[in-house]
């Protein structure tokens, strides 16, 4: 039995179930001894791609005796080369009000290699800061032949202030016998903590009461300043919403106000000690 490799191959090893197989000049061949009529043998040759695409093999078997079927002395088998592609998942979770939590990105090789991949990785900012949301790693994660799945733990912060969802990033570089599928993956760092409705209308030492058909809550999602505000729920026609405090004057109270409804039949009213103001 001969095999002819194709260039874009290295050569890893050759057995047979009987004889022997030796390797030179890019060619394998193997020496099966005598095989009784309807016998069979097995040839195992194993060999590591260099390039993607498309590669040719063949093979040929011959014997000393004259052949009385040589048409089926050779064989032709074309293969797809892919080349390995790392992929990092992305990752949300809450930060907790202390101490630290995982962030876990999983990083994925495909299809598996018959050699080690490596690739550097490290963490960036986004609207989440190192050293005060979670802290910064970097480092280099070795695959080795055949594994296919690696993790990176990168520690968030703990804390108890009321903020919006931030965001860090774990890049992929300077990956070694393998390329980059998705090289960045993202940690969503979820909020759990309450904005009161003071902390919302940056008024915290004020004591505030609500009240009507819907309940106030602090948000981070619409506000004038980008940062936060205070926001009634939904109310039906003729309903209303209310909020309140007291504060010793003399003095000058200012506030921004938005009110999404229908034009012309909800509106917005502003009292003092009662009194509806004009504005």
């Amino acid at each position: 039995v001969t095999n002819r490799l194709p260039a874009s191959v290295a050569f890893v090893s050759a057995t047979s179930s009987q004889g022997v197989c030796a390797f030179a000049g890019g060619q394998v061949s193997c020496n099966l001894g005598v095989m009784p009529g309807g016998g069979r043998a097995t040839v195992t040759v194993v060999s590591q791609p260099t390039l993607t695409g498309l590669i040719t093999n063949r093979a040929f078997v011959g014997r000393a005796e004259r052949d009385g079927n040589p048409g089926n002395n050779a064989a032709v088998a074309v293969t797809s080369v892919l080349r390995p592609a790392l992929v990092i998942s992305d990752v949300s979770l809450k930060e907790g009000n202390s101490g630290v939590t995982n962030a876990v990105f999983r990083v994925s090789l495909s299809p598996p290699t018959l050699y080690s991949v490596l690739v550097a990785f490290a963490t960036g900012n986004g609207s989440a800061v190192a050293g005060s949301d979670y802290l910064g790693t970097n480092g280099v994660l070795v695959f080795g032949p055949g594994q296919t799945n690696q993790i990176i733990r990168v520690s968030v912060l703990g804390d108890t202030a009321p903020e919006r969802d931030e965001t860090f990033t774990v890049t992929l570089t300077g990956p070694v016998n393998g390329g980059l599928g998705k090289a960045t993956g993202t940690c969503t760092i979820l909020n759990d903590d309450t904005l009161s409705i003071g902390e919302a209308v940056d008024a915290p030492q004020l004591t505030w009461t609500t009240g009507g058909n819907a309940l106030w809550t602090g948000q981070f999602v619409t506000s004038q300043d980008g940062q936060d505000a205070a926001e009634s729920g939904l109310i039906a026609a003729l309903e209303e919403s209310w909020m309140q405090t007291t504060v010793q004057g003399p003095g000058q109270l200012s506030f921004w106000w938005k009110v999404s409804s229908e034009s012309a039949f909800d509106y917005l009213e502003f009292r003092n000690n009662n009194v509806v103001q004009a504005g």
